[in-house]
């Protein structure tokens, strides 16, 4: 988890803290969604969209090609108040920093022959992102369809990490039975929503949220 900062309806920061912040509670018209407020009584955001801040857009397009790098920039000129670009059908915005969906999903190719979970995760991470809505929209953010390698080395550190200049995914197949087939596919989840993610400690929170959103479609269905 990284820092989340606090800010005024004139995108005044009034504090900054570590972690994601708790959700108000149900009868609250205001709520909070990690980097903003949302008024659920209008409509909109309570702040601007920190991508208008050239800092924020900077980090956004770090290690993009041309075409994620032109998807920030349109992004960054569209209305800063506005909900999920007044689209509550299609898209999600669940920390108030990012649209997830619509867009493609990246063609996947799996480079991993000797780890059986890993291949079971993969095939059912698949069918978890292409038959849930809610997790296509959250990973379904490239302007074009991407070819994408998940290859598997056995000497890593942790489970898997993407590398943000050439969007390759690696999983540990050093740490192949580690996991069950459901455990790779959360860890796919994760390493996928860095395309649609900052870099970072904004990224990794950014992430962290889509993951659980695919987690929550990978739990309550007989997959």
């Amino acid at each position: 988890m990284g820092y989340y900062y606090t800010t005024s309806p004139e995108n005044a920061v009034l504090g900054k803290s570590r972690g994601m912040p708790e959700t108000h509670t149900p009868a609250s018209p205001v709520k909070e969604r990690g980097h903003r407020y949302y008024m659920s009584e209008i409509g909109e955001w309570s702040s601007r969209d920190p991508l208008g801040e050239e800092f924020v857009k900077t980090a956004f397009m770090a290690g993009k090609d041309k075409a994620g790098r032109r998807s920030v920039e349109e992004a960054s000129r569209k209305p800063s108040y506005v909900m999920v670009g007044n689209d509550p059908i299609r898209n999600i915005d669940p920390i108030g920093l990012s649209i997830f969906g619509p867009g493609y999903l990246p063609d996947l190719k799996l480079d991993c022959k000797d780890c059986q979970p890993m291949s079971d995760g993969f095939a059912l991470a698949w069918k978890v992102m292409t038959k849930c809505d809610a997790c296509r929209k959250a990973l379904s953010c490239n302007v074009v369809p991407l070819n994408k390698t998940v290859t598997c080395p056995k000497c890593m550190v942790g489970y898997g990490l993407t590398n943000p200049f050439t969007g390759t995914v690696y999983l540990n197949q050093g740490s192949c039975n580690d996991l069950d087939k459901a455990g790779w596919a959360s860890i796919i989840f994760h390493e996928l929503a860095h395309d649609c993610c900052p870099p970072g400690v904004f990224g990794e929170a950014c992430a962290n949220k889509a993951q659980d959103i695919c987690d929550e479609c990978l739990k309550n269905v007989n997959w």
